[in-house]
């Protein structure tokens, strides 16, 4: 948005490091390898001044939220677009079926897990991160949405990511391991580290209708 200003990690220095490629930031800058990639967008901030106080945003996320959510999670053979659906038994033994059908977490179910997801999504220009929680099997017992405000991929050379940092509301930062989450985003037609929110071009649209909202406001309380 006009407000959220926008952190260039293209970069300017000289290429040093092409192990994934000079198309990755962190080809072109080493000082991104190990460390946590960040943006200066804030999604609290266009959560307050968007969703919240503009009705066309808020019911444009809600729809796309929504309809998403409706829709019921099916499997298909080798994961196939065109494969066979599996049903009864072979569906039942994959508790994704349950997880993103029934019950998520333990404080969500899949309707509001699927629905925060795809909000997030819409708002989030790093993504949503999915963490995996199993159980003494290894099998995923439940999936729980990290706060994408506080969560941040560190780009490796080699691996494109080392891990996930997450900052904890007590001021400690826990890193996970590249397999304990899953890293959705919208492609990003100039940075593989970060994702495409449509609220980026809608920016100074939401922004010029609330100061319109509040000029309007003033007018009429000032008589």
């Amino acid at each position: 948005m006009a407000w959220n200003s926008f952190n260039n990690k293209s970069g300017k220095q000289p290429y040093e490091i092409k192990s994934i490629g000079p198309g990755a930031p962190v080809a072109q800058n080493p000082g991104f390898a190990g460390k946590p990639y960040r943006d200066m967008w804030d999604i609290e901030r266009a959560y307050r001044e968007g969703f919240q106080k503009v009705t066309w945003v808020t019911r444009c996320i809600d729809a796309i939220a929504g309809n998403q959510a409706r829709l019921p999670i099916i499997l298909r053979k080798e994961n196939s677009r065109d494969g066979e659906i599996l049903i009864g038994r072979r569906a039942l033994n994959n508790p994704l079926i349950e997880i993103l059908n029934t019950k998520s977490n333990i404080g969500e179910n899949a309707f509001i897990f699927r629905y925060r997801l795809t909000s997030q999504l819409l708002m989030s220009s790093r993504g949503a991160f999915i963490e995996k929680i199993r159980g003494r099997d290894g099998r995923i017992m439940a999936l729980n949405l990290l706060p994408p405000q506080h969560t941040a991929p560190i780009p490796d050379p080699k691996t494109f990511v080392s891990g996930f940092e997450v900052a904890m509301p007590t001021g400690e930062k826990i890193i996970l391991k590249p397999n304990d989450v899953l890293w959705i985003r919208r492609p990003h037609p100039l940075d593989p580290y970060l994702s495409l929110t449509p609220m980026e071009s809608a920016g100074i649209a939401i922004e010029i209708e609330n100061l319109a909202k509040v000029y309007n406001r003033n007018y009429l309380l000032n008589d």
